[in-house]
């Protein structure tokens, strides 16, 4: 089976779409899943797999699933917090890598501690610990001098607006599953072939910000954007002792807002371990941000030669990179926004 999701190359909302498609297809059990942009006169986002499900049926069956009370997605945590000199209480999803600076060692340990017992779920299959390790956490290690920041053990992937203390899993992943696990399969079938756009989160709003950052504000269907989050779970994170995690696919890696980031474009059917093995490489760094990133906003010095990383991919199947400029709203309550990308093929030269 294949389908081809709605969307643009020059958008990383149908990337990450496509992405997490295909994880979810895998997950169900789905054999050969491949993920590729069919070349033509303009490139489509395609996964094709074997299986006896349609997406439609696997993705129903996905949000039903995260949608039930013991999933880890509904799970949510009392947690304690200071604003303005007085200790407070608030419910956040325990899995959102970005919450309110805790109040003291002792809540960040309760909050470490709840989190274990679901990470310790004989349930919780591989794309869920993929997703959750993918998202990271808050960095409550960071946390010991006058300087917390929590925000830092996050992947820059995840772009909720926290405004009006809203966080990514309780208030854009859960209600979501319920959305999509209430659909009918026609309606999520014509949400991801683009047949038609019903952004019930959103209330089809020109503002709607059911993208989450993947794209500008606007409609956006909750079946794809239901993938697209999920299409994180594919994007490396790796977290460091003491500073920022670091995030595949953005530049610089040490601030919080990155300027760019970068995805590859494959043309042949390729699997998700090599897509997400060039993205954790050196290698696309260097010939998506003309360095080798090892947490300094200084290139790397091994990294000079560009036109040998383009080539390396190039003999990998990588047929070009997207660089995205990321856009950066509203200083009170950051917003990050991923625009219009640029293709670059990795034509020989």
């Amino acid at each position: 089976m294949n389908i081809e999701i709605s969307g643009s190359v020059e958008v990383a909302l149908t990337h990450f779409a496509m992405y997490g498609l295909g994880l979810i297809l895998s997950d169900s059990g789905a054999r050969r899943v491949r993920v590729w942009w069919a070349d033509g006169p303009e490139a489509r986002a395609t996964v094709a797999w074997e299986g006896d499900s349609s997406a439609a049926e696997v993705l129903q069956r996905h949000a039903a699933k995260h949608h039930e009370d013991d999933s880890w997605v509904q799970a949510t945590f009392k947690h304690k917090f200071e604003q303005k000199g007085a200790i407070k209480d608030t419910i956040i999803g325990l899995f959102s890598p970005r919450i309110p600076q805790a109040v003291s060692a002792d809540a960040w340990q309760a909050l470490e501690k709840c989190r274990e017992k679901y990470l310790d779920d004989p349930s919780l299959t591989k794309l869920d610990r993929l997703m959750i390790g993918a998202l990271g956490e808050p960095a409550h290690w960071l946390c010991g001098g006058k300087d917390n920041q929590p925000d830092l053990g996050a992947t820059r992937w995840e772009m909720k607006t926290r405004n009006r203390g809203e966080e990514f899993v309780q208030h854009r992943l859960a209600p979501l599953a319920h959305i999509v696990a209430g659909r009918s399969l026609q309606q999520i079938d014509d949400g991801l072939t683009g047949t038609a756009i019903l952004d019930e989160l959103g209330k089809n709003s020109p503002g709607s910000r059911t993208g989450t950052g993947f794209s500008s504000p606007g409609p956006v269907d909750s079946a794809l954007a239901w993938c697209a989050l999920w299409g994180i779970s594919l994007i490396p994170l790796v977290p460091q002792v003491g500073r920022m995690s670091q995030t595949a696919g953005t530049s610089p890696r040490r601030r919080v807002h990155p300027d760019h980031v970068a995805l590859p474009v494959f043309t042949r059917p390729t699997s998700l371990d090599l897509w997400r093995a060039i993205l954790a490489s050196a290698i696309f760094d260097r010939a998506a941000f003309g360095q080798s990133q090892t947490g300094s906003d200084v290139a790397d010095p091994r990294a000079a030669d560009v036109a040998s990383a383009r080539a390396t991919l190039r003999e990998r199947g990588v047929a070009g990179l997207v660089r995205f400029p990321v856009r950066v709203d509203n200083p009170n309550a950051p917003e990050r926004s991923i625009l219009w990308g640029v293709v670059d093929p990795l034509a020989d030269s």
